[in-house]
């Protein structure tokens, strides 16, 4: 019995809520009928105001007008200003790297140079350590003279 008293309380109070929701919002449109604009408009205002709108929306077209076409020199200025520095960075960066290869290379032939001399002064090294071995060997013989030399025993 207690579960239904509340559920029939509570649908008082929600229909009471209803009602009383209707009523502002009847009360609400009342006043703006009463409130709002006049039945019948006055020519010369109606004239004036127009104009003055008119005016006002010449006004902001021109505003527009100048706001867009300096903004899009400027834009455009800016966006030439960035494609010079653009392209200018990449021909640094390829000169840059042209310099850079150019002395790697510089660098490595002075490299190979270096390498090609010591390898020809030891191979001469080693050439005179041979003959000096083979000459070492053959001490016990008589040599000749002339060229190429011959080697005997007597």
């Amino acid at each position: 019995e207690d579960g239904e008293k509340e559920d029939k309380e509570e649908e008082k109070k929600e229909e009471q809520s209803e009602e009383t929701r209707k009523r502002k919002r009847e009360d609400e449109a009342e006043k703006r009928k009463k409130e709002g604009r006049p039945t019948k408009t006055d020519p010369r205002s109606r004239n004036l105001f127009g104009k003055l709108l008119g005016h006002l929306q010449s006004a902001k077209d021109r505003l527009q007008k100048e706001k867009t076409s300096k903004l899009g020199e400027m834009q455009q200025k800016a966006m030439s200003r960035v494609e010079e520095k653009v392209n200018v960075s990449r021909m640094n960066i390829k000169s840059l790297r042209k310099d850079e290869f150019e002395k790697q290379l510089v660098d490595e032939q002075a490299k190979v140079a270096e390498i090609e001399k010591q390898l020809e002064a030891k191979e001469v090294l080693l050439l005179q350590r041979q003959l000096e071995h083979h000459y070492s060997l053959m001490m016990n013989f008589i040599c000749t003279e002339v060229h190429p030399p011959i080697f005997f025993l007597p």
